[in-house]
């Protein structure tokens, strides 16, 4: 995930604006070493608990809720506490969409984009959508 980020810099500054940009980088300048690392071992989390999460078959199961939820703490870290259920929803269907999502979560199991984002969308309608 934090080479994806690296990555895209210029193209998010260019669809989100120099502001929302810039306060997810102060953020990142903001952390301690451990902070960061912190931030590494919940992102391998993350990727991990997604994988348990799609061999179970079940995109509203309670592992994919705690993978959904992992992810949403993992994006309040990287979108500088503003986290959004909107724009999370938008985000899973944006690692469908854009290929580049799409290949990064399915190097880890074909389909795991597909399943990350049925999880997600079940998980911000029932969580934060009513």
């Amino acid at each position: 995930m934090l080479k994806m980020k690296r990555n895209m810099g210029k193209e998010a500054r260019e669809k989100y604006g120099d502001q929302v940009v810039e306060a997810s980088n102060q953020a990142f300048r903001r952390m301690t070493e451990s902070d960061y690392q912190a931030f590494v071992d919940l992102s391998q989390r993350v990727i991990e608990t997604f994988i348990k999460a799609y061999r179970t078959g079940d995109p509203t199961g309670e592992l994919a809720m705690e993978a959904a939820k992992l992810h949403q703490k993992w994006l309040m870290i990287t979108w500088n506490n503003a986290y959004n259920a909107e724009a999370h929803r938008h985000l899973a269907q944006l690692y469908v969409d854009d290929e580049r999502f799409r290949q990064y979560y399915d190097q880890y199991q074909e389909g795991l984009s597909l399943f990350i984002r049925d999880v997600i969308v079940h998980y911000v309608s029932q969580n934060f959508l009513k």
